[in-house]
């Protein structure tokens, strides 16, 4: 954040998004595994590969295009909101899988 004062700081929309990918990766992280975390939290016990399976073809194609998101550069965007624009589309997913929990 340093680098921000600088008054020949060329790439500040860079360092700025810099800043907030690496917080929103860490967000994105969390919010796959609570996507993740209902496959095998259930009462009735069953199949664990099959719930595997189940889980690893919902969670990865969700978080390779949201990290996917978080690497491409979107102009007309201000920095902040390109690096929490994930985030913000995985959260919905993720208070979904976890409505559909069953306790």
């Amino acid at each position: 954040l340093e680098m921000l004062a600088w008054p020949d700081a060329r790439e500040a929309h860079a360092l700025r998004m810099s800043v907030v990918t690496r917080f929103s990766a860490v967000a994105l992280n969390l919010l796959v595994l609570v996507i993740g975390l209902p496959f095998f939290l259930d009462r009735i016990p069953g199949e664990l590969f099959g719930r595997a399976l189940r889980c690893a073809a919902i969670v990865l194609p969700v978080y390779f295009t949201a990290a996917g998101l978080l690497l491409v550069p979107m102009p007309g965007l201000g920095p902040v909101l390109a690096g929490v624009l994930p985030v913000l589309l995985v959260l919905p997913l993720a208070a979904a899988s976890l409505g559909g929990l069953r306790t």
